[in-house]
């Protein structure tokens, strides 16, 4: 018989931690995909060469920001101690 003490809760089980981890990072990858097609573009350029060239660099951060969610997540460290 287990006890509420033998019990891993979330906090203390890495497992769990992990998946709200990567819970986390797909809703913050989803927010910020939103907030760039929520953009609107058409009063800030000063031309239509302008117009098009943000609107490209916008189309290619949507595509960059994409969620595959076949394909993990990947976080990378910087170690300039190395």
């Amino acid at each position: 018989m287990s006890t509420p003490v033998d019990d891993p809760t979330p906090l203390d089980d890495p497992l769990s931690r992990e998946r709200a981890h990567l819970a986390e990072s797909r809703a913050a990858l989803r927010a910020m995909r939103e907030d760039v097609e929520s953009l609107d573009i058409k009063d800030v350029t000063a031309n239509w060469v302008n117009a098009e060239v943000l609107a490209r660099q916008i189309d290619e951060r949507i595509k960059a920001l994409a969620d595959l969610s076949d394909t993990p997540l990947f976080f990378g460290r910087l170690d300039y101690l190395h």
